[in-house]
């Protein structure tokens, strides 16, 4: 295992500690390279994530807030996400139910 410091680029977008990392169907095709999108190897698999903002770009997250996100790179420690596909997690919903949305 690697550090990825590509992943932890947070100059336009959320930088989120992942809690939960979701695993769809796309996930295991294109971990087997069958997938329509194939990105350059090396890459962190994962398309959805929950977890707890540690950093932003953006004015509308805080740290500490509670969010998911679609994106890439998502089965890691931490991830950066765009802005645009963040969502804030109301304090009531555990974030285990968001991970597969």
């Amino acid at each position: 295992l690697t550090d990825d410091d590509n992943n932890n680029n947070n100059k336009n977008g959320v930088l989120i500690e992942t809690h939960y990392a979701g695993i769809q169907y796309p996930d295991a095709l294109q971990a087997q390279g069958l997938y329509q999108v194939r990105p350059p190897l090396p890459y962190i698999p994962g398309m959805d994530v929950t977890g707890v903002v540690l950093e932003s770009a953006t004015e509308d997250f805080r740290e500490g807030d509670r969010v998911f996100a679609t994106s890439t790179n998502t089965l890691a420690e931490q991830c950066v996400v765009p802005r645009s596909t963040t969502w804030k997690i109301p304090d009531h919903v555990p974030l285990s139910h968001c991970a597969n949305l």
